[in-house]
């Protein structure tokens, strides 16, 4: 294993322990996808749609809990493992575009699609953490 050398604007020199090969063309990396953001529901036009927002179990998020289980097996050891989770607010944008719209005409309406959206990122974390992430 080759150390890759790194340098700081503090010149501070620093070694890594881990060798990285180049990597690939996310668009040629086979497999599950590495993100899986809420899908669009067309379904809401209206502010009280909201309460009929699904709520995403694990089985909605094991591909990325798979790659997970897959980097912290591999690298645990050398790395620390950080996974992103947007607000739910960033997931209800990935919704439906009218997010902003709906809750300024009907915030307690959209309150109720942003409490189950929270509850499917939570059952997110709580995967993640049994899969071993060291944060987010």
């Amino acid at each position: 294993m080759e150390a890759l050398p790194c340098r700081s604007d503090w010149s501070v020199t620093v070694t890594s322990r881990v060798s990285v090969p180049d990597p690939p063309s996310m668009m040629s990396v086979p497999g599950p996808p590495l993100m899986v953001s809420f899908p669009p529901r067309p379904q809401i036009t209206k502010a009280t749609d909201w309460a009929s927002m699904p709520l995403y179990r694990e089985d909605f998020y094991a591909p990325q809990i798979e790659i997970l289980k897959g980097l912290v097996k591999a690298a645990k050891r050398d790395a620390l493992i950080v996974m992103t989770v947007y607000s739910p607010f960033m997931c209800a944008g990935h919704t439906s575009e009218l997010v902003t719209r709906h809750l300024m005409e009907d915030p307690e309406s959209v309150k109720k699609g942003l409490a189950i959206i929270t509850e499917s990122l939570s059952l997110f974390v709580k995967a993640c953490a049994q899969a071993g992430v060291d944060g987010f």
